[in-house]
């Protein structure tokens, strides 16, 4: 999933910024909650996913939970996990409008 995939790579990134703390992830993805609450999928490519999660917060010390967090227009989030990067962050005219 997408949303893990961002977990994980912000976590390699930000893991030695995070030493000492707890990382809250929020999810409207009910499977990627679970996936890191028990920290395992039947899916490899997930699990693989799952133990990098794991290494870096031990390499770094920091612990991750996720929170299920109801969304009924989560639209960046959505366009990131479905369009091109660059365009999924440039602003558009109708979220503008909505704040």
């Amino acid at each position: 999933t997408g949303e893990l995939m961002q977990l994980v790579c912000t976590a390699a990134v930000r893991g030695p910024f995070w030493r000492g703390r707890s990382i809250w992830a929020p999810t409207d993805n009910m499977n990627t909650k679970d996936w890191i609450h028990t920290r395992y999928s039947k899916v490899p490519e997930i699990q693989l996913l799952l133990r990098i999660l794991t290494i870096a917060e031990g390499l770094w010390g920091f612990s991750t939970t996720a929170v299920y967090a109801r969304t009924y227009h989560n639209v960046l989030a959505d366009r990131i996990t479905r369009e091109d990067w660059a365009e999924a962050c440039r602003p558009r005219r109708e979220e503008a409008a909505h704040g």
